[in-house]
């Protein structure tokens, strides 16, 4: 069927030898179809072979079919025949290419030469009209000898004015000598002439041209005529610059990014790398061209491997990696994205790195702190919950004190009794100084002061071993702390450092104003901006691992053996800078010393508040005195000691009873004796609901531990009174005692007016 029919059809193989041909196909040639089998198509159709292979070697590239090729060949009998050619891809089951089919179907009888040339004549005029490209003719020399209608529509040149070379007056003034001298060149090397370059269109606009003629020789070979044309590519120009903008608008973004971006192709070979990747991976001419494995080495190809080979199995991957060792390890948050050709194989993929280092510390630095705010919670309740026992047994042990003269022996265990819960009650200020809780006297001071105060205990504690150096740093601002803590964080910062050094060492205590901007505060721990007071303690002991620093405040942590230390020290000193607003640094390396370094923000004004001075003996008294307290243990004993003092007294369990009691009283209550911390309505809230209504009922706080922002707002001020936990009840009764002392004497001096 196939060698019958009219229709020439030929199958080719992939090196554009013939497999098989029908009749109608082998008569292009005047051969039988035999004579077709395993011969290259050029040498057997020359005529028709050039475009006819182009054409092959396209659909086996593409496997797209070309359709309607228009060929012409002569026949042995020397007429021109026109055909259409279609060829088709022909593939096997496993879709592999293995030629192609191509068909001919003659458009038109045979023509004599002379038929065929007349044909062509009116094919091209009529091309030349209909074609949207401009079709030109120019002789040997490139002289415009007819009129070109598709120029003259183009540009609006008339024939005269495009005469010659006038066409080039049409061309932009800085493309001009490009385009001569690439029409020169063509015509010495009688080679096609291919050229870009604007044309001024009629209304004015500048296009984008791209001009393409090839020479007609005649028999001798010489150049007879130029064919040409050009096409207008401005679109295509304007998409390639706005590509091309946005290619470097990308590559401007990917140099930019702190971000690491890279491209590896299937044979794990990095085929792009942006400057992210120089300061720790190095160059990027040493990076591109290699492999993954020869760039991270074998350790750190072997962390990659899987992710990689997901990668180029197609899946996008996330996950956290590092590079690097020690110090200089960075870590990484990296995503692998496939890359996928038309046909959806995958090509290569790209990686994202971004360094999360900061991130990473930043995230440790949070958890650090909040493990310590949740052990300071539980310190600070533990220590609540006991300073309101000690406030018990020092209480009680006062009293046994006071009727056991006559006994030496009971007066011995019952002054035993009350040193340990002196002792107990440092331990309870310690932990409440770690958890920032701790009932402080805040002032305004000079840490100069404060160090040159506690020099000479210093040198006593540290021994004869130790070196000791002071360098106080001049006219410093004053800071806003307690003394006394001040001075135990220096304690403890010197006795530790003492430690640190058991043959003997050199230690130094010195003091300097740094301003702390934003930005480094953003990068500290608890720090804030500003200027600061920074006192430093180094020594040249045996110094700290990395690990040990990052423990080194928590609570009940320590590096002595059992038995030499309770791991409270620097966990105190901790709660006492930042309960004064200040942050704490170390920096250390073992065998080469530490440097702890505590910053104070510094303060202008002095708002030391005052005091009443205390009075040497409790005096007795008959006023109504309200004790409010939700530990039943603490109210017994004072309600028991006020009363036995003479007053008049009234208990209640929370604040909701102790409000009632005032009210059935209708307010003739002299002072109220309350804790700060209770269930349903806290001391605070309690008298501001008193005093809005009788002002001039006197109140005392008493508190185990600071909470909230009573100890900001209220215990602070002159005019407030206030008694720490624990306390024995002859402070408590001195207290009331003064408080009404001063209230009287002031309504004394506002009716006498003297």
């Amino acid at each position: 069927m196939v060698a019958t029919t009219p229709v020439g059809i030929a199958l080719v193989d992939p090196k554009l030898e013939f497999i098989e041909v029908n009749d109608a196909f082998a008569a292009l040639s005047g051969r039988r179809p035999e004579e077709y089998r395993g011969r290259p198509l050029l040498e057997v159709l020359p005529e028709i072979g050039m475009p006819l292979q182009r054409a092959c070697r396209e659909v086996m590239a593409t496997r797209q079919a070309v359709k309607n090729l228009g060929l012409s060949s002569t026949k042995p009998d020397g007429r021109v025949s026109f055909w259409l050619a279609n060829v088709t891809p022909l593939a096997n089951d496993d879709g592999a290419i293995e030629g192609v089919n191509v068909t001919l179907v003659e458009m038109s009888g045979p023509h004599t030469p002379d038929e065929a040339l007349r044909r062509s004549e009116v094919r091209y005029r009529r091309l030349v009209y209909a074609t949207a490209q401009v079709i030109w003719t120019t002789d040997a020399e490139g002289n415009v000898v007819e009129p070109i209608p598709g120029w003259q529509a183009l540009t609006g040149q008339s024939f005269e004015d495009v005469r010659g070379f006038g066409w080039l007056n049409a061309v932009h003034p800085e493309d001009r000598a490009t385009t001569l001298a690439s029409w020169h060149a063509a015509v010495q090397s009688r080679e096609t002439f291919e050229c870009e370059r604007r044309i001024r269109r009629k209304d004015g606009e500048w296009r984008h041209m791209f001009a393409r003629a090839v020479p007609i020789l005649d028999e001798g070979g010489r150049i007879r005529e130029w064919v040409g044309a050009d096409s207008d590519i401005t679109d295509r120009k304007l998409t390639e610059l706005a590509l091309h903008q946005q290619e470097e608008d990308l590559r401007l973004i990917t140099e930019a990014v702190p971000v690491r971006i890279a491209y590896v192709d299937r044979e794990e070979r990095y085929r792009f790398v942006n400057a992210a990747y120089e300061p720790h991976m190095g160059a990027i001419e040493d990076i591109v061209g290699r492999t993954v494995s020869e760039v991270m080495g074998a350790a750190g190809y072997a962390r990659l491997e899987p992710h990689i080979r997901a990668a180029l199995a197609g899946k996008t991957v996330h996950f956290d990696t590092t590079i690097g060792d020690g110090p200089a390890m960075r870590h990484l948050s990296v995503s692998y994205v496939p890359r996928f050709s038309h046909e959806g194989d995958v090509l290569g993929f790209h990686a994202i790195s971004n360094d999360v280092t900061e991130q990473r510390r930043l995230q440790e630095q949070l958890h650090h702190s909040q493990k310590l705010e949740a052990v300071g919670r539980l310190a600070g309740g533990v220590a609540h919950d006991f300073n309101n026992l000690l406030t018990v047994i020092l209480s009680y042990a006062s009293i046994l004190e006071e009727r056991s003269f006559a006994n030496e022996a009971s007066l011995r265990d019952v002054r035993e009794i009350r040193r340990a819960g002196e002792l107990a009650t440092g331990l309870t200020r310690r932990l409440l100084a770690f958890a920032r809780r701790d009932v402080v006297n805040a002032r305004v001071l000079e840490v100069n002061a404060v160090v040159a105060n506690v020099e000479g205990l210093l040198r006593r504690v540290l021994g004869e071993d130790v070196k000791l150096t002071v360098a106080l740093g001049p006219s410093l601002p004053k800071v806003c702390v307690d003394s006394g803590q001040l001075e135990q964080v220096l304690v403890n910062l010197a006795v530790n450092a003492r430690d640190a050094m058991p043959n003997g060492g050199n230690l130094t205590v010195d003091t300097a104003y740094i301003s702390l901007s934003a930005a480094e505060a953003a990068h500290v721990p608890d720090a804030t901006p500003g200027p600061h007071v920074v006192l430093r303690v180094t020594d040249n002991g045996i110094g700290m691992t990395p690990e040990i620093q990052a423990r080194i405040f928590e609570p009940f942590f320590t590096t002595k053996a059992a038995g030499e230390g309770t791991g409270l020290g620097l966990s105190t000193c901790y709660g006492i800078v930042r309960h004064a607003g200040g942050h704490m640094r170390v920096s250390s390396l073992p065998a080469h010393g530490a440097r702890f370094e505590v910053w104070l923000p510094a303060v202008e004004a002095d708002a030391n508040p005052s005091t009443i001075p205390p009075r040497s003996s409790v005096a007795r008294g008959n006023e109504v005195v309200l004790v409010v307290e939700d530990e039943p243990r603490i109210r017994r004993l004072v309600v028991r000691a006020v009363r036995e003092q003479g007053y008049t007294v009234l208990e209640a369990g929370n604040g909701v009873e102790a409000l009632r009691l005032v009210e059935t009283n209708n307010g003739t209550v002299d002072v109220v004796v309350t804790d700060v911390v209770m269930p349903e309505m806290g001391g605070r809230e309690l008298a501001e609901r008193i005093q809005a209504l009788w002002p001039k009922i006197d109140i005392i706080y008493t508190s185990g531990y600071a909470e909230g922002t009573f100890f900001e707002d209220v215990a602070s001020r002159s005019d407030v009174h206030f008694l720490a936990k624990p306390y024995l009840v002859d402070t408590l009764l001195d207290l009331v005692r003064r408080v009404l002392d001063t209230r009287r004497e002031s309504e004394r001096i506002s009716a006498t007016g003297s």
